[in-house]
């Protein structure tokens, strides 16, 4: 039997499928420079977090803000990913999810987020990194309040 090759889209489609459960293994060992090794470098990186502020500009900023939380957490944490759907070609690529985040706060609190990550990928020197993210909960138009635990 003749081997296919593997076309380029699906190759990219399992690279960042990859590179999306590295990012999990990194967030749930709270390790901020193997979470960082998932993001793209450049000065251009732009991410819009459930934390203010509006943005994150640049990866200092965004190490900043994980260095910030994960000193908060004072117990345990955990985040799991479902539904990943990943698409893109040989340069760029997109995927979504939903992470449902279970951890104790700085006081003792046990708390459980669901929210919605949308993850840009770009293929830089053969390593697929974030260029841009989206990490997000829906509101309550009624309340103004952020709904921490949407249920598909």
């Amino acid at each position: 039997a003749e081997a296919r090759a593997v076309s380029p889209r699906a190759e990219a489609v399992e690279q960042v499928k990859q590179a999306e459960a590295n990012l999990i293994k990194a967030v749930n060992s709270r390790n901020v420079d193997a979470i960082m090794a998932c993001y793209s470098a450049k000065p251009d990186l732009v991410i819009f977090d459930l934390i203010p502020p509006l943005q994150y500009a640049g990866p200092d900023a965004w190490r900043k803000n994980w260095e910030g939380f994960l000193k908060s957490i004072k117990g345990t944490m955990k985040v799991e990913q479902s539904g990943l759907a990943v698409d893109g070609s040989r340069r760029i690529a997109f995927s979504h999810s939903i992470w449902h985040w279970t951890m104790t706060d700085e006081k003792g609190k046990s708390s459980e987020i669901t929210m919605r990550a949308t993850d840009c990928f770009e293929n830089q020197g053969g390593k697929w990194l974030i260029v841009h993210a989206q990490y997000s909960v829906p509101a309550d138009v009624d309340t103004g309040k952020a709904v921490l635990n949407a249920k598909p």
